[in-house]
């Protein structure tokens, strides 16, 4: 859920001017979100790129998102994986979420979306599928040690889990700078780079993006 970057400006430059996003909906609705909310509140386009390969990698049909926001990612991981595919995306906040609603109602692939409202600990335990090939985490901070346990058993073996502001602005490095959500983050990578039920990356990605495939 972030446009910054740890990236110098030359090197963002260069790596957006390289993304073209899947059609014209998704361009308006970026610069939607932005002018309403700031460019913080969503993925940015080279992240979005970057889980769209993620998705065709491993051809993942089937995927949870925790954040919707204005409904940019989902519509990245939506087209992607294709027609047929299904994301259960979960927004708590009721007028992003009505946002994203409109979006999808209005784009190609928003039928293969089924938009949740209300917190991930209330959406997931009723979700109707109960294995899942994907799982994007971009949802409150805090909480993100909550949703890899709510998660962790939705995932299918070799499920992919992705995680977004995983370097949480460089305050992951420097303890001086944590605030309470940095130690969540920091606790939460530890938990996947050491744990033998995951392989991990942390990709310095826009604000950092954890990258885990479920093993066993």
């Amino acid at each position: 859920m972030t446009h910054r970057t740890l990236l110098n400006p030359l090197l963002t430059a260069y790596l957006r001017s390289g993304v073209i996003e899947p059609d014209p909906l998704l361009t308006e609705l970026r610069h939607k979100a932005a002018e309403a909310e700031g460019e913080i509140i969503q993925i940015s386009p080279e992240q979005g790129a970057f889980l769209a390969a993620l998705v065709r990698i491993c051809k993942a049909r089937r995927i949870v998102e925790i954040g919707t926001h204005w409904g940019y990612s989902a519509l990245w991981l939506a087209s992607a994986a294709g027609h047929g595919a299904i994301v259960d995306t979960v927004e708590v906040d009721i007028t992003r979420a009505q946002q994203a609603e409109m979006a999808f109602n209005s784009h190609p692939f928003g039928t293969e979306i089924r938009l949740h409202k209300g917190t991930a600990r209330a959406v997931l335990p009723t979700l109707q599928h109960r294995y899942y090939d994907l799982v994007f985490i971009d949802g409150e901070k805090k909480e993100y040690l909550e949703y890899l346990n709510l998660c962790t058993n939705l995932l299918t073996k070799g499920g992919v889990l992705i995680a977004d502001n995983t370097l949480h602005k460089g305050r992951v490095a420097t303890p001086a700078l944590y605030k309470p959500s940095t130690g969540v983050i920091v606790e939460f990578n530890r938990c996947l780079l050491e744990s033998r039920n995951w392989f991990t990356s942390v990709v310095p990605i826009g604000d950092g993006m954890t990258v885990a495939v479920r093993i066993t």
